[in-house]
């Protein structure tokens, strides 16, 4: 074996070892930071997150929590996807649909989920309602102005080119107009999933009593810095499973029209 062979092994194993290199860099220097620090209730180290861990796995209640958090962005993720591709594909193939919802949009969507807690809470109480509202209202907007802009960027040269070959009506608006927008719905509907499980964890923080949020407020009161700490890595762990799972489906259902 010669000294080229050597070295692309060498580099093929270095790429794909990276992720463990950075996972490792990062555990280290918790570890050192916690040592600087000196005391473990201010910042836990990563042996005393890993001992929470395993409590609350045990006892059950970050099982319990997961799901509830699962539930709640599921429910609120599908209901903004109801309301984002309909009402986007209208706005974007529709131009007076669109003057009449478009500025009302932009009037409504530089508002943050978490300012909207408040009135949630006003108008729903503490409890499912209201998360449900925001989760909805937090993945809403980001998917309905991707959607609209798939189906308002779709050429008109690909909807004239299958006229022309006889296709109108609903058979040209199913085969040409979505199959143009796919791609670009998909990606907002999986940014609307990542976006409708920040507005989640923001609304448990708050108005709460189970969930990845209100395990990390609850222990914040108790001063359980490891559990806060083992809450929050379970929210990006989820959150990068969720966006994983979504990438592969993404990935299957335009294969074929890349």
């Amino acid at each position: 074996m010669n000294a080229g062979s050597v070295t692309s092994i060498f580099r093929r194993l270095l790429f794909h070892a990276s992720p463990v290199v950075g996972f490792a860099l990062t555990i280290a220097m918790w570890s050192l930071a916690s040592a600087l620090v000196g005391n473990e209730s201010v910042l836990p180290g990563p042996v005393r997150t890993g001992q929470a861990a395993i409590e609350l796995i045990a006892n059950g209640r970050l099982e319990s929590d997961i799901l509830a958090s699962l539930t709640r962005v599921m429910e609120g993720w599908l209901l903004a996807i109801a309301i984002a591709v309909p009402l986007g594909g209208l706005m974007g193939r529709n131009e007076s649909i669109r003057r009449v919802v478009l500025p009302v949009v932009e009037v409504i969507r530089p508002i943050p989920p978490i300012a909207m807690i408040p009135i949630a809470i006003l108008w729903f109480g503490i409890g499912a309602t209201s998360q449900l509202f925001i989760v909805c209202y937090g993945a809403l907007f980001p998917m309905l102005i991707g959607i609209f802009d798939a189906f308002r960027g779709v050429d008109r040269i690909y909807e004239n080119a299958a006229q022309s070959l006889g296709c109108h009506g609903v058979s040209l608006f199913r085969r040409v107009v979505v199959m143009a927008a796919l791609p670009t719905v998909l990606s907002s509907i999986r940014i609307g999933l990542g976006l409708a499980f920040i507005s989640l964890v923001a609304s448990e923080l708050i108005a709460a009593s189970t969930g990845l949020g209100a395990l990390i407020a609850n222990s914040r009161v108790l001063f359980q810095t490891d559990y806060v700490l083992v809450g929050m890595i379970t929210i990006g762990l989820v959150g990068f499973t969720l966006g994983w799972v979504m990438t592969l489906v993404e990935g299957r259902l335009t294969r074929h029209w890349r």
